[in-house]
């Protein structure tokens, strides 16, 4: 597929024919098919989420490694 765009290129630059969005579109299928965030918003997202309950387990081993405690669930 990118030699067959490649060429497409070739030809489009020859004759003075734009090649952009719409040029690409005869050819693919373009536009944003995103599912997923990108990792600033997730990022915002827990920013925007109440901070998590810490359990403290009493070893302090086991406190310092794991920042304070054990998180729980909503």
């Amino acid at each position: 597929m990118q030699e067959h765009l490649a060429n497409e290129l070739i030809k489009a630059t020859r004759k003075s024919e734009i090649f952009d969005f719409d040029f690409l579109g005869k050819y693919i299928k373009l536009g944003s098919n995103r599912n997923g965030k990108y990792y600033w918003e997730w990022g915002e997202f827990f920013k925007s989420k109440p901070k998590i309950e810490k359990i403290h387990t009493g070893i302090d081993f086991l406190d310092n490694i794991s920042d304070g405690g054990f998180e729980v669930g909503p």
